[in-house]
């Protein structure tokens, strides 16, 4: 039995389990696959020598005892620091894996392909939108229907992207709110590609995505694998670290106007095609900007500098960022290198030309500059202190006489930090294709951004 609540178990089974290349060598044990814990196998003894040799397994196939079969993808030793600490190996060897696969075997993590990905999540019940619901009585009953659940068929590039719902027609919403039904999004390909791919690809913009969106992190509760010309009976049900349960409560107030505007016709499709469309372009803005939203315990000064690159970066993939063109630069930057040359010597020289090759480049208060002029609107009446914003960026990447910060810097940090990711966020917004009237509605008219502002000038009049 598992020691752990029931609540954070997503998946348990016991089982026999084995080595691809020693399928006769089997040892009992159990799989659990935790919510906070991830994938962990217990063994009832041990894989032999390889332990010995430190040399963990990339898979362990198992058949559980309903004759299920099962994959574990890159596997080692849970029990790590107790080999590293020099004692003896334990008999029953307690194994940490990165993904599970139940329901096929795989000799090796390439061959565990996949055609389309299905991907659950909760809490997105604004997605509905508001009146998703109509009902009328009838003899005292109530009878629903939904009206606003949309039915999206994306194309971007070789990826087809599918949202489809278990909500059926005539069904009490409140089972929505109980969290017993889920929304599925699924995306399929013009390639078969192993899981990894999936996870580093779809997976990880479908989550950023939902993590802007709702500005928290957004776990799926269930992903499932459907290998090429599978059978029914061939669906793999796969378990990641930090996925979420499906009885975990899910806060989304401030998620409501982003999935309204989603209810209406064609905005989806459209939100979610440039999000994948210009994944490659602002990945840097995107990994930076939902980190900082899925770790919010981070130290108040790390949150800043996150969230500072994220408007750094997004300046410089959507904006060329320079004060003169190629041609009229290259014979300011020879005459420059010239003169440094002939005053400077050694690693000053060295130094100096290096940094010339940058002096074109538009400085990070001149983009911040830039980003809040454009999106003014966007931002109605907060006000973004970009000079304060930009030296205490300095300040922190450059420090004097580091020393821990007081009371006052930090809340101030926390004021600049929140008002620096509004911006981020209405440069996002904007990305998306979204109004300048909506990104006001959703950002610069928010209670926390204009708060954030009204302290601010409060404090710093």
């Amino acid at each position: 039995m598992s020691e752990l609540a029931p609540s954070r178990l997503l998946f348990s089974g016991a089982g026999q389990w084995w080595l691809p290349a020693s399928p006769s060598e089997r040892r009992a044990g159990r799989l659990e696959c935790l919510v906070d814990r991830g994938v962990r196998l217990k063994l009832t003894g041990s894989f032999g020598d390889i332990e010995q040799r430190h040399t963990w397994p990339d898979v362990v196939l198992g058949e559980l005892d309903d004759g299920t079969n099962a994959t574990l993808l890159r596997c080692w030793r849970a029990d790590i620091l107790e080999l590293c600490a020099g004692s003896a190996i334990p008999s029953d060897a307690r194994f940490a894996a990165e993904t599970a696969l139940v329901g096929r075997h795989f000799d090796s993590p390439e061959a565990a392909a996949f055609e389309s990905v299905e991907v659950s999540y909760l809490g997105l019940l604004e997605w509905l939108g508001p009146g998703a619901f109509s009902g009328r009585s009838r003899n005292g009953a109530q009878t629903w229907h939904h009206t606003a659940i949309p039915n999206l068929s994306i194309s971007v590039g070789d990826q087809v992207l599918g949202l489809k719902t278990a909500f059926a027609a005539d069904e009490d919403p409140s089972v929505w709110l109980n969290h017993e039904k889920l929304l599925y999004l699924t995306c399929s390909r013009n390639q078969v590609l192993p899981f990894s791919s999936w996870r580093s690809g779809f997976l990880a913009l479908i989550r950023d995505f939902l993590t802007f969106a709702m500005r928290q992190d957004t776990p799926p509760v269930r992903i499932r694998a459907f290998p090429a010309n599978a059978k029914p009976e061939e669906v793999v049900d796969i378990y990641l670290y930090g996925m979420a349960h499906p009885q975990d409560e899910v806060f989304s107030r401030r998620t409501r106007v982003l999935f309204w505007y989603f209810s209406r016709p064609g905005s989806a499709e459209s939100a979610l095609s440039e999000w994948l469309a210009k994944a490659d372009t602002l990945e840097s803005v995107r990994v930076l900007h939902c980190e900082l939203l899925r770790r919010p315990e981070l130290p108040i000064r790390l949150q800043f500098l996150l969230a500072m690159q994220s408007l750094e970066a997004f300046h410089r993939c959507t904006r060329e960022g320079v004060y003169l063109l190629k041609e009229e630069w290259e014979p300011v930057i020879q005459t420059l290198e010239k003169a440094v040359k002939s005053a400077a010597t050694g690693g000053l020289k060295d130094s100096l030309v290096q940094r010339l090759k940058y002096g074109n480049e538009y400085s990070l208060r001149k983009r911040l500059t830039e980003l809040v002029t454009e999106y003014k609107k966007g931002l109605g009446d907060t006000e973004m202190p970009v000079g304060a914003m930009v030296d205490k960026r300095n300040e922190l990447t450059h420090p004097k006489n580091p020393t821990h910060p007081s009371q006052a810097e930090i809340e101030d940090i926390s004021l600049l930090t929140e008002l620096a990711q509004a911006l981020t966020e209405a440069c996002l917004l904007s990305a998306l294709g979204l109004s300048e009237d909506f990104i006001r509605d959703r950002v610069g008219q928010e209670e926390q951004c204009r708060s954030a502002s009204d302290e601010w000038k409060r404090r710093h009049p």
